[in-house]
């Protein structure tokens, strides 16, 4: 079948449209993780090379930038976390070292908030609720089949707690340097795995 002309030039005008939507995600992530200056579209406009009415060729405002990013970081997460649950049964999950549990649970996740430094604040400025977070939920999923009966009450609470000191030692890590969150992880992992196994003994009569 012959192609026209048309279809033959829409396809390489399709692919340059991708590739400068992606260049404007890229420059926002940017502006975001340095925190140099404010994400606006004068801002945008400069770090990604694109004059500002050209911006609106593909974004009505700069809320719709920050919307499409954090979709593509979302679709990302919920990809990695897939990747987490399935490579390990429950009965794995349930019987496996404090330490092994959580370098499972919290290594992925860790490396991507460490490459993707424009998500923690693109959350914020979101207003994202992390009491909403899969990846929280996936934890207490994995609490309930490890903690012993009596400590059900305090699941979700050390659940809570476990995701808070991780992204929290990361966000104010990256703050101070940017290879210092990477020179973390092991602490963490080591912290967390300490508290891990203080939380799965019964508790004292």
């Amino acid at each position: 079948m012959l192609k026209s002309p048309q279809g033959q030039s829409r396809l390489p005008s399709q692919k340059r449209g991708h590739k400068r939507v992606q260049q404007i995600l890229d420059a926002a992530a940017e502006i975001l993780s340095d925190a140099s200056e404010p994400l606006t579209i004068k801002s945008l406009a400069a770090r990604s090379g694109t004059a500002p009415g050209s911006l609106y060729h593909f974004f009505s405002d700069i809320e719709s930038v920050k919307a499409q990013l954090k979709e593509e970081y979302d679709a990302q997460l919920e990809a990695m976390l897939e990747k987490i649950k399935n490579s390990h049964p429950a009965q794995a999950w349930a019987t496996m070292r404090p330490a092994a549990a959580i370098a499972n649970l919290f290594t992925p996740y860790a490396n991507f908030i460490i490459e993707h430094k424009a998500y923690l604040p693109l959350q914020e400025q979101s207003n994202f609720d992390f009491r909403n977070s899969r990846f929280l939920q996936f934890i207490i999923d994995v609490l309930t089949l490890r903690m012993p009966p009596e400590r059900a009450p305090d699941i979700v609470k050390e659940a809570i707690f476990l995701h808070a000191l991780s992204i929290g030692t990361l966000q104010q890590a990256g703050q101070h340097g940017k290879s210092l969150p990477y020179d973390f992880i092991p602490r963490i992992l080591r912290v967390l795995a300490l508290y891990l196994e203080n939380i799965e003994q019964p508790p004292a009569q």
